[in-house]
């Protein structure tokens, strides 16, 4: 008999199955995009003056390299990020507990922190100045 550990661990999930099948219809369906775009730029450049038309491809040239300029940027300054952060994705941040002083900066006093926690009954008190909270196992 298997336990149901050993059997999570055979199956895999079911966007794996379709992944290469996926890929390759997006991949068709974005070069066929291009290819359309193509063809009706070629249209509009052979109904353009010659002059107008190289004003135009010199546009878009200018447009493709300043917009694959700032995605490649934008990715790099991602993967930057991504290196130096990555310990914080790896392990939970310690936190120093410091119980010595109250949120107001009094002074806490009293037993262990275990006795508290195990005790039915905590009395929480300050002293005659204010200045110090005392904690008392009832």
């Amino acid at each position: 008999m298997t336990s149901n550990r050993t059997l999570f661990e055979k199956r895999k999930p079911p966007v794996s199955g379709s992944g290469k099948v996926a890929t390759f219809v997006h991949l068709l369906l974005a070069l066929a995009g291009w290819v359309v775009f193509a063809l009706f730029w070629v249209q509009v450049f052979y109904r353009t003056p010659p002059d107008e038309g190289a004003i135009g491809v010199l546009i878009i040239g200018i447009l493709l390299i300043v917009s694959v300029s700032l995605t490649v940027t934008w990715i790099r300054h991602n993967l930057i990020l991504s290196e130096r952060f990555k310990d914080r994705r790896i392990k939970v941040r310690e936190v120093q507990e410091d119980w010595s002083r109250d949120k107001l900066g009094r002074e806490v006093t009293g037993p262990e922190w275990d006795t508290l926690l195990s005790a039915s009954e905590v009395e929480i008190a300050l002293d005659e100045e204010g200045k110090q909270k005392i904690y008392r196992v009832c």
